[in-house]
Formats: C-alpha cells, sequence, structure tokens
C-alpha cells in the first residue's frame, strides 16, 4: 500500500513537451533527466580549476547555449548542469539577456513554472537571480533550477541556467472544500492551528475526536503537543490516516501546502504542512501527521505540532 503511493509520487516528475521547437524539447529533456543525476548526458572529464570538485562534458546541445558542462562540488550530494547563455561586458545588456533567457524557459516549459527571486545567494558575484520550479495542477516541485546573472570580474557577466540532478520535493496545493469526516475535529483543529501560529507554542488547546493528546520532550524541539491513536492493524491504520489527512487539509486551508516525507526508522509514512509563504525557510512551523510502528504488533497514527525550530530533513 505504502510502496504503490511512494511510486506514485516518484513517478509525478516528467514534464510533458510544451511545444515542439527545439530548444524545449531539449529543455525538458534535460529536466526530465534530472532525478538521474544527468546520467544519460554526462560526458568526459574536463580539466579545469574548480577547487575540490569536477566538471564533465554535457552530450546534449541546448540551442541558444553557448557553454554546457555537468559540476560536482564537494558541498552538494548531486551534480548540477550549467548552462551559460551569454557573455557581455555591459551590464545593461546582461540585464536584458537574463530577462530574455528567463523568458525563454518559462515558455519552454509551457508558461507553467513557479518563479521566485533568490536572495540568498552564497556566490558574492550573483547579481541576479531567479528559481524555477514547475507547476501541476495538484501542487509543484520545488525549485531544481536558477537563472542568474554572474559578475564574473570587472568587465564580464555571465548569463547562466543551473539545474539540479534531483529529484525535487513536490508540494500539494490544498484545494477550496476538501472533504472531510469529522466536523467537530475540523472546527477544534482550527482553534489549535490558530493558537499555534500566534504563538508558537506546541501544547494540547484543543481536543481532537478519538486521539489522545500529550505533551512530550523532544530533543530538537522542546515541550510538544502529540495527538495519537494506536491501532492494532495496518489496514484500519491507514484508514484513520486518510481520514487525517482530509480533516487536516480542510483546517489548514489553501494558505497551507504539505509534502510526504521519506519513510525512516519506523515511520511507514508522513506528511508535512506549512504555510505556502513559509515552505522555504529553515526555521519555520510545521504539522506533520504520520504512522509508525509502535510496541510489537501495533501502529500510531499522530499529529504533532513542531515548532519554528531547525526542521531536520
Amino acid at each position: 500500500m505504502f510502496l504503490l503511493l511512494q511510486c506514485k509520487l516518484t513517478a509525478q516528475y516528467k514534464i510533458p513537451y510544451a511545444n515542439k521547437n527545439s530548444f524545449s524539447v531539449a529543455l525538458i529533456d534535460i529536466f526530465n533527466d534530472a532525478p538521474s543525476g544527468f546520467k544519460q548526458y554526462k560526458g568526459g572529464n574536463i580539466f579545469n580549476k574548480l577547487i575540490g570538485g569536477k566538471s564533465f562534458k554535457f552530450k546534449m546541445y541546448l540551442p541558444n547555449a553557448i557553454e554546457s558542462k555537468i559540476i560536482v562540488t564537494p558541498r552538494d550530494s548531486f551534480p548540477t548542469a550549467v548552462f551559460v547563455f551569454a557573455k557581455l561586458t555591459d551590464s545593461a545588456q546582461a540585464e536584458a539577456a537574463f530577462i530574455k533567457h528567463l523568458q525563454n524557459v518559462y515558455n519552454a516549459l509551457g508558461k507553467k513554472i513557479l518563479l521566485r527571486v533568490q536572495n540568498d545567494a552564497l556566490d558574492t558575484g550573483i547579481v541576479r537571480a531567479t528559481k524555477i520550479g514547475y507547476i501541476l495542477q495538484n501542487g509543484f516541485f520545488y525549485y531544481n533550477a536558477v537563472m542568474q546573472m554572474q559578475r564574473v570580474h570587472a568587465k564580464q557577466y555571465l548569463v547562466r541556467m543551473l539545474v539540479k540532478g534531483t529529484e525535487p520535493t513536490f508540494y500539494y496545493w490544498i484545494q477550496k472544500n476538501n472533504p472531510h469526516s469529522s466536523n467537530i475535529f475540523v472546527n477544534n483543529c482550527k482553534k489549535s492551528i490558530e493558537n499555534f501560529e500566534n504563538s508558537n507554542a506546541s501544547n494540547c488547546f484543543m481536543a481532537l475526536p478519538g486521539f489522545t493528546c500529550e505533551l512530550v520532550t523532544d530533543s530538537t524541539y522542546g515541550k510538544l503537543a502529540c495527538y495519537y491513536k494506536i491501532f492494532p492493524d495496518i489496514l484500519n491504520a491507514q484508514y484513520e490516516f486518510d481520514n487525517a489527512l482530509g480533516n487536516l487539509r480542510s483546517s489548514l486551508g489553501k494558505t497551507y501546502v504539505y509534502k510526504f516525507l521519506p519513510s525512516k526508522k519506523n515511520v511507514l509514512i508522513s506528511a508535512s504542512f506549512v504555510m505556502l509563504s513559509n515552505f522555504e525557510e529553515v526555521l519555520t512551523k510545521q504539522i506533520v501527521l504520520f504512522i509508525n510502528k509502535y510496541a510489537i504488533e501495533d501502529y500510531r497514527v499522530t499529529i504533532k505540532f513542531l515548532p519554528a525550530v531547525a526542521t531536520p530533513e
């Protein structure tokens, strides 16, 4: 059951061709090969001055790109494809080229992209940077590409795009009028969420029907509220997980998004809800729903309210 869900989530990162022009087809092929680490397009090693890292040839031609390569650095656990579109000496021309090539990417992906200005670039030579994520009807993929305008030295600017060689996390939108199984649960949960948002305190503010709440001490988050139900078999636990997922969606509404987290230890499946306006922040509040193996034969469905501290992935 959980394996089928994980396979379904993994299979979603397949961008359809928006049109048949050569740039669009090539760009979408590159994006679709990113989860494999660009194995299909990785060529031989390139001699370079990349300190502590390596560069490789990119075996496919991307129209409009004057240089293409794959870099691997110790800082990242995945390769990154780099495509240089322009080398210019005038900053105004570089700005115009940045806008032009970002628009080309926008059109090539069928205008279904999420853009966000990046203000946390590690390289001080980055003048402008816009992150790029792909949108589906039911959600969006976390940004796995960025268009940059980089000042290399006083007389040269690069306009380039970087694509991460990894599968981006998928975030689900919460639709209007989401179905739920308990009006009392939704009403009480809304009050708990409001209290949580205003105070950053994780406590048993309101009862959630069928769930037991206790305050537990966590080494990362300190005191936090833990609502749980125990089941003797996995089928009933899965049924309650689905009910709780729908109830939480109805309680939170469209200002939140959620993602499924990788399984680990005894946790079989888990989902994390965060505010759409804060989903990128390291210090952000989360509401986490999960099923874990409890005792020898039992399973526990748990809802935790996690305050804004450093969130482990």
